[in-house]
């Protein structure tokens, strides 16, 4: 179920964490994808709620990039601004104001994210596509076909993660629980 609230805080933690508190869109996405499958793959709850799903630059969390765009589930963020692509600039997402996080964030998921931006900091947002397009999980006939897939969370725990088939299922449905609980 996704949490609007823990996809902006999670959104403003890394934007905190960049020079200048502003970061490209893949980018901010692809961290946030990273850091959301190492809370699944670590616990039995994800950190935003949010669905993945196989886009053609590899896998988003759905809701989390419509929010932060102004879009669907979430209203539009009062910290995060969204300046779309003009000139040489690519689209980019800007920290407006400051964010409470550890209000909103465990201290876990607020570690998980601080680990995800040091080891990933000096990444390209073409870097950090490439990587993401290393998930088995992702789809890549949504590269190919310039659409949209979801992806099931099935797929992230045994082909993305590599747990085994009962193991996964298990996991799945123990996150499913957890989700609904938190919801």
């Amino acid at each position: 179920m996704f949490r609007p609230a823990k996809s902006e805080a999670m959104a403003a933690r890394f934007l905190a964490l960049a020079p200048g508190k502003e970061l490209n869109d893949l980018r901010l996405t692809k961290l946030m994808v990273i850091a959301e499958r190492t809370a699944i793959a670590e616990t039995t709850t994800s950190i935003t709620g949010d669905a993945f799903y196989s886009l053609p630059m590899g896998p988003v969390l759905s809701e989390s990039l419509n929010q932060l765009k102004g879009r669907g589930i979430g209203a539009r963020s009062r910290c995060i601004e969204y300046l779309p692509k003009a000139g040489k600039r690519s689209n980019t997402f800007r920290l407006i104001a400051h964010v409470a996080v550890e209000d909103v964030l465990s201290e876990y998921e607020i570690g998980v994210i601080d680990q995800t931006w040091d080891r990933y900091k000096g990444y390209s947002k073409w870097e950090l596509v490439d990587i993401t397009h290393t998930f088995p999980e992702w789809d890549r006939s949504c590269k190919a076909k310039q659409t949209s897939a979801r992806i099931e969370l099935i797929d992230v725990l045994q082909r993305g993660l590599g747990l085994p088939p009962a193991v996964a299922q298990a996991k799945a449905a123990e996150i499913g629980y957890y989700e609904s609980v938190a919801g």
